[in-house]
């Protein structure tokens, strides 16, 4: 946490926006314009300033609803700040979800801790900040992997709903295809868990 926190705070002050490629062009500016209309007391629901309007629920990347998008209701820090605070704390939890997600599998402490710090500051993930949907993604996916193992290893209807919610909000983050992606792994999880039954059951 020590690392991130040196790592994040130019963000997090609002000192330094990340700004390349999607994350300058269009992230920043469009979250920018989602903040204000609800800042109005409206619901963006059409964007009237890009294609003649088109309707800002129906495109996934604007994350209207997404959940993690309550920190730019923050409006005692800077737009910049909450951006900043948007971008690391999804690195932030992508080190959560590793780590969770490595000691489920039998990992050591030492052996969790650095596989935390290799995925959230790795560069697979760390320069997806530069298209935050895919950031999201990245930063939510162990924890869905996690709830995917154990609805398959505790059989608890609890881990069915909790894999539910981590794939819903890959929609309502903005990347239905990650979805697509885990719903297939689940898949493999369960053919591969129906082969060891079988087997079992042979001899």
């Amino acid at each position: 946490v020590g690392l991130w926190l040196i790592l994040s705070w130019p963000m997090l002050s609002g000192q330094t926006v990340v700004g390349f490629r999607d994350s300058a062009y269009f992230f920043f500016p469009y979250f920018k314009w989602i903040d204000q209309t609800w800042a109005r007391g409206e619901i963006p629901l059409w964007n009237p300033y890009c294609d003649l309007g088109y309707p800002v629920v129906g495109d996934t990347t604007s994350g209207v609803f997404y959940p993690g998008k309550i920190v730019f209701f923050l409006r005692f820090l800077s737009f910049p700040s909450r951006y900043g605070l948007f971008v690391s704390g999804h690195v932030l939890l992508a080190g959560i979800g590793a780590y969770r997600f490595s000691r489920r599998l039998g990992a050591t402490l030492n052996a969790a801790t650095l596989a935390a710090v290799s995925y959230a500051l790795g560069g697979s993930v760390l320069f997806q900040s530069t298209n935050v949907i895919y950031l999201m993604s990245a930063a939510i996916l162990p924890l869905a992997l996690d709830s995917i193992w154990n609805m398959f290893h505790r059989r608890h209807s609890v881990d069915a709903v909790a894999a539910g919610c981590f794939i819903a909000l890959f929609v309502l983050g903005g990347d239905p295809q990650m979805a697509y992606v885990c719903g297939l792994i689940a898949v493999a999880l369960w053919v591969a868990s129906m082969l060891r039954i079988r087997r079992a059951v042979s001899f």
